[in-house]
């Protein structure tokens, strides 16, 4: 049992370390940072597909806080911290306990909206150029489309699970 522990902690320090460089360089890059994100959810895996979810738990913790302190500039990593680290968390865990689609969907979409209001109304930074596209854009056609776009993007997160977890079970040795 203690080995078990001993590797679900290296394992989550591995994945907060990787995750906290990605975000810093999504800080410096200033270019791609919902692909950074994706990159990061995505190193936020490893430790699920073991079913270690304190570890990823801690490890999504660990890395937000830390990027608070370490990285600087808060709103380029809220995206991670408020939506991808959340989102990914809630997907695969719900993969995993096998909860029905129909079930899973609503919730999801529910917190996909919540963020993108918190992210529209209290944060503003979400924002819509009007100038830019010649007319004025309502907040609920940009919560359809964005919600629309999530759902899409969190159903290929789960692909990309399922190709991880492939990939893992090769390189992490079971306990």
């Amino acid at each position: 049992m203690k080995s078990r522990r001993s590797y679900e902690i290296a394992l989550a320090a591995i994945c907060t370390g990787l995750i906290l460089f990605m975000l810093w360089i999504s800080v410096v890059a200033r270019y791609g940072t919902v692909a950074i994100y994706i990159v990061c959810s995505i190193v936020l895996m490893a430790p699920l597909t073991k079913k270690y979810y304190f570890a990823s738990i801690f490890s999504y913790v660990a890395s937000s806080l830390l990027a608070f302190v370490i990285v600087g500039d808060i709103f380029s990593i809220l995206g991670f911290v408020a939506y991808f680290g959340p989102m990914t968390l809630i997907s695969v865990i719900m993969r995993e306990k096998k909860v029905k689609w129909f079930v899973a969907l609503p919730i999801k979409i529910v917190i996909m909206n919540a963020v993108l209001a918190l992210f529209y109304f209290v944060t503003r930074t979400l924002f819509v150029d009007y100038n830019a596209i010649g007319f004025n854009v309502h907040y609920s056609v940009i919560a359809i489309v964005c919600t629309i776009l999530l759902v899409a993007l969190d159903y290929i997160l789960l692909y990309l699970y399922g190709f991880v977890k492939l990939r893992m079970d090769k390189v992490l040795r079971d306990e």
